[in-house]
């Protein structure tokens, strides 16, 4: 039972991203990876140890197939999509203004490039999601300097919708996790927040110690969320932005929403936040607008 129970930790070790090349072990900056049978001390488990690395190994083969994949379609369909958009604009061009049925044509022509950009782009997020899920990057990240970077970046943003950012960043917190999803992790919540903030209003960022958690809670003054969609709004496809899921179904819909939004920003929070072994909570505030509130487990 002993030895189980070191070989368990062992594994919650590496899955963990606590092997590193300090001690010995690999590096994922160089492309290699801790192994359980060169770590493992228990001679009755040997077979098992080379039974999950060849298992590992698949995984992050299959993640790796995903990525190239996910990069490889979307630009064989965004190529053309560009082609197209170039083609429309001497048309328009050639084509008298008082022509009102044709340039009507060419404006629908260029609304469903918009729409189909949006939906090769959407692809790509959720295949690239699936192969972070399948193996996620770990390593030590300081959350504290990468929130700080990422919220002074939003001061143009912040300026054109004439909105206030109020920041709290405690120093050095480090996390395990994979340094591009924390800033997609981030960079969802807080455009979030602009997004459904008010002209003149403001968001709020700040990232804190609770106990053995890095804490990072994000707020804005808009409308909230219908307390029966609190959960919903972390399930795929489910956007908040106008009735219904993903797309707006027409234009007025669409003008309404401010941009086409297909309701998977918050699922790839929920599902990366939960494969670092972290967990995220959304809630309305009472004294008006939305909480979305991410706990990592803070690095040893």
């Amino acid at each position: 039972w002993r030895n189980l129970n070191r070989f368990g930790d062992l594994a919650r070790r590496i899955v963990g991203g606590d092997e590193s090349a300090e001690d010995g072990a690999p590096d994922d900056r160089s492309g290699r990876h801790a192994s359980f049978a060169a770590r493992n001390t228990v001679p009755e488990l040997a077979g098992v140890a080379e039974d999950f690395d060849r298992l590992v190994a698949t995984l992050r083969d299959s993640a790796q197939s995903l990525r190239r994949a996910a990069e490889d379609n979307a630009h064989a369909f965004k190529t053309p999509i560009a082609v197209i958009r170039q083609s429309v604009e001497p048309l328009r061009r050639a084509l008298p203004a008082e022509n009102a049925r044709s340039q009507r044509a060419l404006t629908m022509i260029e609304k469903s490039l918009d729409k189909l950009d949006g939906l090769v782009s959407f692809a790509r997020r959720m295949d690239e999601a699936a192969a972070d899920l399948l193996a996620p990057n770990r390593r030590r990240v300081d959350l504290s300097a990468l929130v700080e970077r990422m919220a002074g970046g939003y001061t143009g943003l912040l300026a054109e919708r004439r909105l206030h950012m109020r920041s709290r960043i405690d120093a050095a917190l480090v996390v395990r996790a994979s340094e591009e999803t924390l800033e997609t992790i981030v960079e969802n919540l807080v455009e979030n927040a602009v997004s459904f903030s008010p002209p003149d209003g403001g968001v709020s960022v700040r990232l804190t110690r609770s106990g053995p958690w890095a804490e990072l809670v994000v707020e804005d003054e808009g409308p909230g969320v219908d307390p029966a969609n609190l959960e919903r709004i972390f399930e795929r496809y489910f956007s908040h932005r106008e009735p219904g899921r993903g797309m707006p179904e027409d234009e007025a819909a669409a003008h309404q929403a401010g941009a086409a939004h297909f309701g998977i920003g918050l699922w790839i929070v929920r599902r990366n936040i939960e494969a670092f072994g972290g967990r995220v909570r959304a809630e309305n505030r009472p004294t008006g607008g939305f909480r979305m509130t991410v706990a990592l487990p803070l690095a040893g």
